[in-house]
């Protein structure tokens, strides 16, 4: 019977040393698993921090090309005055040089 309980002793302190190492390696996991949750955190603020810089700067892009155009817009129209007064010019001057011409004639 001594021999049966000292097997049973010997076996639980088998299982004991098993299950530390159980434990340890459930620790480690852990701090894993927690170092791990506070990355994908620290992560997850540089994403907010690049999409607001993103948007932020899709803002001042949208801003700029705005007036860009405004500017554009506001060269061609005066560009078109400037051709249709020019147009009006040369059409003036050949009416008086044709009129000039058939009273030479």
């Amino acid at each position: 019977m001594t021999s049966k309980v000292d097997e049973n002793t010997k076996n639980i302190g088998l299982h004991k040393e098993v299950l530390m190492k159980i434990n340890e390696t459930l620790k480690k996991h852990q701090q894993t698993a927690d170092a791990t949750i506070s990355n994908l955190g620290k992560c997850n603020n540089k994403v907010d921090n690049v999409r607001s810089d993103a948007f932020a700067n899709t803002s001042s892009v949208k801003e700029d090309l705005k007036e860009r155009i405004g500017d554009l817009d506001k060269y061609y129209s005066e560009s078109m005055e400037e051709m249709s007064n020019t147009i009006e010019q040369v059409r003036i001057m050949a009416r008086d040089s044709v009129n000039a011409k058939e009273k030479e004639l």
